[in-house]
């Protein structure tokens, strides 16, 4: 039976349940203030589509501020911002000593109980976590995956009668065949002087091991040990020695793609970043195309370098934790996770439970070379050490590749510097 009301109950009953607050005005969303890096205009889009989504399933609750600053204007700003008034909850950082920086600088909040909370750690991808964590503590979430890869072409080394190389010896064999037949062996493109670092660092970690290489990141051994001179000098030889293209410091990386697809170079160790370049629209390769990981060096089991291409802190001063932590819990979901991998060629995620089966195959095995749990990974040098110690190796490995310094003198000019920075070897 229907039960009827007064006017008078139901007037009373609208103002018990509506209630207004004191002020007059309907409490109003908290705000998170999001800052991230953007790098194309496809990446700028899916950013803002995270806070554009959210904001929809949280109106009225939580709001999402998002501002997207481009790559070099952000390596800047972000520690203006940091330390101004209203800094960001959420903002973009780099892995390594540039996370390491910010976190001893107290503006990265730990991360541990939102890893607990929402079970971070089942769902990312083991080198991710292992790189979010700095003392026994999570200080980001990794967001997109990559590792460093030897590209080749299949087609060349087929007609030469080359295999892709399981060694460095057979490397360098492939490298002087390529060589007689009038192909560049291997693409540099160091303009930007980023791009040799990451050759370099596979040579010394393939060569002296990790240890080693985290003994010289975290000023345990010295730059100007014979092993970091000798990781310069071998890199002096393949340029003397005519295997990187003519004139590597004054090219950069994306119109190095046009020589590698006409066939006029055989092999580049770069980033998985790169498939944004080899990649037509529908996410096959423009060109024949295939990779192996970085060849062993003498008795050392090779070592993939895999690393987070894109990482998000939240500020150790927010006043709203709580939701700044659901919405990295959302940017790690499967469906933004997916919506990231599959949209603009953003590869790849950090969620293992995203699916890869729509990508194109040599992908889908890329996809899980850099989900494969290993023992141990690591981080090219400008990531791993701060850009007080970064410049200088970039210039100087820049400086041996030409003549201009020698591996000594450049060992030595990163030794500076770190010693001004950090002080004398542990």
């Amino acid at each position: 039976m229907r039960r009827a009301f007064s006017k008078a109950v139901l007037v009373a009953a609208l103002s018990t349940t509506m209630m207004v607050p004191v002020s007059g005005a309907m409490a109003e969303a908290v705000k998170i203030r999001f800052m991230d890096r953007t790098t194309a205009t496809e990446q700028a889009a899916y950013s803002k589509w995270l806070a554009d989504t959210f904001n929809a399933a949280h109106e009225g609750e939580i709001e999402i501020v998002w501002e997207g600053v481009p790559d070099e204007a952000y390596k800047t700003k972000i520690f203006t911002v940091l330390r101004a008034p209203n800094p960001p909850d959420v903002f973009y950082s780099w892995e390594g000593g540039r996370a390491k920086f910010l976190i001893d600088s107290g503006f990265a909040a730990e991360l541990d109980p939102y890893y607990e909370k929402y079970g971070w750690k089942d769902i990312m991808n083991p080198s991710g976590v292992q790189l979010a964590t700095f003392d026994g503590h999570q200080y980001f979430v990794p967001t997109m995956m990559a590792a460093a890869v030897l590209w080749y072409r299949p087609d060349i080394l087929k007609e030469l009668g080359l295999e892709a190389p399981s060694t460095w010896a057979d490397a360098m064999a492939a490298a002087d065949t390529l060589k007689q037949a009038g192909i560049t062996p291997f693409i540099l493109a160091n303009q930007m002087r980023w791009p040799a670092q990451f050759m370099w660092s596979a040579l010394f970690v393939n060569t002296y091991g990790v240890e080693a290489y985290d003994d010289l990141i975290a000023r345990r051994l010295a730059w100007t040990d014979p092993k970091v001179v000798d990781a310069f000098q071998i890199m002096k030889d393949l340029m003397d020695g005519g295997y990187f293209e003519n004139g590597a410091n004054g090219i950069d990386i994306t119109p190095a793609v046009v020589p590698f697809s006409k066939g006029e170079a055989a092999m580049w160790y770069q980033g998985s970043f790169m498939t944004g370049r080899f990649l037509d629209d529908a996410g096959a390769p423009k060109f024949p195309l295939d990779y192996t990981t970085f060849p062993s060096v003498g008795d050392q089991a090779p070592t993939v370098s895999v690393f987070a291409e894109n990482t998000l802190m939240m500020l150790a001063q927010s006043e709203h934790k709580d939701e700044a932590a659901e919405f990295l819990d959302w940017v790690l979901s499967v469906e933004s996770q997916t919506r990231q991998s599959n949209e603009g060629k953003l590869l790849f995620p950090a969620n293992v439970n995203v699916s890869l089966d729509n990508f194109d195959p040599l992908m889908q095995r890329l996809g899980k070379t850099i989900a494969a749990p290993q023992d141990a990974t690591f981080m090219h040098v400008d990531h791993a050490v701060p850009d007080a110690l970064a410049d200088p190796f970039l210039d100087g490995l820049q400086s041996v590749l030409v003549g201009v310094m020698s591996p000594e003198q450049a060992a030595a000019q990163v030794e500076n510097a770190a010693q001004a920075e950090l002080g004398d070897v542990n």
